[in-house]
């Protein structure tokens, strides 16, 4: 049975008081006007740091997420809708607790929030009538730093090809709804090489994809706004597998003494969940996280520290230190030493402006863990972006060179060998996109070097060849041939590579030469065929014994005009 109060006039300031909660406006981010028929007297803002219109897919996938970041303030709850769907709540840092849909029990954050049944009206929990999904109750991540932050994870499966709508709302009696639009483009492999002159850029996200922080570009880098827990920025995609990536870091302040890291990630495929916490915050089922960690002198001492994936740590204990505000180039290189094992890792790192050293610093084979068995979630990644990591620290990440690690491979056939410029000798050595090699053929006594094949043609040597895809090159060798050619008529013939003998196998072009008032014909002699058979204007004819032709020259004719002599 309801109580009410028989308080003279009780009543009616009741009244009024409800009369004015009602009457007053509450706006969101960017004047957002309320929905209509909103009762409460909350005033939020919601910030999203890149953008209302946001861009994904358009260079390809960096991981397993797209991710909506941003600030929320005077609210005490956050959900979002995609595309119609159900709202999901998601959690603040410095709220209480926040709620989400209970997750299976799996390693991977599953997706399927556009397939969550949605209402007739279109608006989720909008409608007071409709019950959510089975809920669970979740602390917020250690990825949300300043009260209010949030971070949306998205399954890019979730999404449609084109436009979305993401609809944010800071409670669930709040009418207040910040609409984002997300626009995702499927199916694109990011491409490879990759760099970013930061110069150039207007727009970190037209570059990048921002996972974690509010991130800001600074002259010739980018920096992170607020320093906190992994502020981080991908690039590249999942199906990357053996690369180097090259980017100078500056540290400018570690602000708590025994805190913090800075560095590059190889293999990075995206964060998941540890409990139920959101967004997840496990992070170490990555290929190799090489860093500069900081440390108090009395304890461990600051220094380099690379992880592989399972959290197997190898130091640098060698003394090697860096200075604040003086940039240093990181260097991360993996490659692929076995097909389906773990990447072998390298890292290094060096003062900008000093030679770089020819060692690395460590050199690692990503191994399983002990009691792996097919389909154990901790399996080494084969494949995998890359992800710049500022922990607790601020720093500036400068232009960034990601180069394809190729196969270039050099076989001979005959007797002779080639000598290689560089000549990859360690494990870590590799050859990359843009690399120069130079070769030089070298014949064993009694033979000739022929020529170049394959992926080269010619036989220039010793010859330079610039790296653009994986490549194979065979050099051959035969015995001494010899080509004699003789003239008929006025001319000559000219030869490339013009030799008094040539290798067995090789392949010599001939071009005619008439002298004035004189034209070429044809060939002739014991192999005129060969070379008529092998086109016209430039001709060839391959050694493969020795060789004689004959080119034929006759007169030009000469046509006068007709004079008409009858006038």
């Amino acid at each position: 049975m309801k109580r009410f109060s028989k308080t003279p006039g009780l009543g009616l300031a009741l009244t009024m008081v409800l009369l004015l909660v009602i009457s007053i406006p509450v706006l969101a981010a960017d004047g957002e006007q309320p929905r209509a028929g909103s009762l409460t007297t909350q005033d939020a803002t919601i910030t999203v740091w890149h953008g209302t219109t946001q861009n994904f897919g358009v260079h390809g996938d960096p991981q397993l997420w797209i991710n909506i970041l941003g600030n929320v303030q005077g609210a005490d709850r956050l959900e979002y809708s995609l595309n119609g769907a159900r709202y999901v709540d998601i959690a603040r840092a410095g709220g209480s607790r926040a709620s989400m849909p209970a997750l299976e029990d799996a390693i991977w954050h599953p997706g399927g929030l556009a397939e969550a049944p949605v209402p007739e009206d279109g608006l989720g929990a909008l409608d007071p009538q409709v019950q959510g999904p089975a809920e669970v109750a979740v602390t917020a991540s250690r990825r949300l730093i300043s009260p209010g932050d949030f971070n949306i994870e998205i399954n890019p499966a979730d999404l449609l090809p084109g436009e979305n709508t993401v609809l944010i709302r800071p409670n669930q009696d709040n009418q207040l709804v910040k609409t984002v639009t997300v626009n995702y483009a499927a199916g694109n492999t990011w491409p490879l090489p990759y760099t970013i002159d930061w110069s150039q850029v207007s727009d970190i996200a037209d570059v990048a994809q921002v996972v974690d922080g509010q991130w800001q570009l600074d002259g010739d880098g980018i920096r992170p706004v607020v320093v906190g827990y992994d502020r981080v920025v991908a690039m590249g995609d999942l199906e990357w597998q053996d690369y180097d990536v090259l980017v100078p870091i500056t540290i400018h302040e570690f602000p708590q003494p025994d805190v913090g890291g800075v560095g590059v990630v190889a293999r990075w495929l995206g964060h998941f969940q540890v409990d139920a916490e959101q967004p997840g915050a496990g992070w170490w089922n990555i290929g190799a996280y090489g860093l500069w960690r900081n440390r108090v002198e009395d304890q461990d001492r600051s220094k380099l520290w690379m992880y592989t994936g399972h959290y197997d740590i190898v130091k640098d204990e060698s003394g090697f230190m860096i200075d604040p505000g003086v940039p240093y180039y990181f260097r991360m290189r993996v490659q692929t030493k076995k097909p389906g094992d773990g990447g072998f890792y390298s890292f290094r790192v060096w003062e900008v402006g000093e030679p770089e050293p020819s060692a690395w610093t460590f050199e690692v084979q990503d191994i399983k863990p002990v009691g792996w068995q097919p389909g154990d979630p901790r399996e080494s990644p084969t494949s995998g972006s890359v992800l710049l990591v500022a922990h607790e620290v601020d720093a500036t990440f400068g232009d960034l060179v990601i180069r394809p690690i190729l196969d270039f491979d050099v076989t001979t056939a005959g007797n002779g060998s080639v000598k290689t410029t560089p000549e990859l000798a360690g494990a870590s050595d590799a050859y990359l996109y843009g690399d120069q090699v130079r070769l030089e053929a070298q014949a064993e006594p009694g033979y000739l070097f022929a020529g170049w094949s394959g992926g080269l043609t010619g036989s220039q040597n010793p010859v330079t060849l610039t790296l653009t895809a994986d490549t194979a090159v065979v050099a051959t060798f035969g015995l001494p041939r010899s080509l004699d050619i003789t003239i008929e008529g006025q001319g000559s013939v000219a030869r490339d590579p013009d030799l008094q003998e040539y290798g067995q196998g090789a392949v010599v072009e001939l071009r005619p030469i008439p002298e004035p008032g004189w034209g070429f014909i044809g060939w002739s002699g014991p192999n005129g065929d060969e070379v008529e058979a092998s086109g016209g204007g430039t001709w060839s004819l391959l050694i493969d014994g020795d060789k004689m032709v004959t080119a034929l020259f006759n007169p030009s004719r000469i046509f006068l005009p007709v004079v008409n002599r009858s006038r």
